[in-house]
């Protein structure tokens, strides 16, 4: 019997796997279209010539000189 239960088990959980795989997958998929929606959305949002301005540069910081010891 107890190979009947092994072979049982080896069936169901090799069912469980493709299950699994196959939710996977739909899970996977469904995160790629909320991407692609999210992109569009943040392309819509923000003007395109923003995301060609260059960046601004830091601005410097002052330097102060330093005291030495007596």
């Amino acid at each position: 019997m107890n190979g009947a239960e092994s072979t049982e088990n080896a069936a169901l959980r090799h069912s469980l796997l493709a299950e699994l795989d196959a939710k996977q997958d739909e899970v996977l998929a469904a995160l790629d279209a909320l991407n692609d929606q999210i992109e569009a959305v943040l392309k819509s949002a923000i003007p395109q010539d923003k995301l060609a301005e260059p960046t601004l540069a830091p601005a410097p910081v002052e330097e102060i000189p330093l005291k030495k010891a007596a």
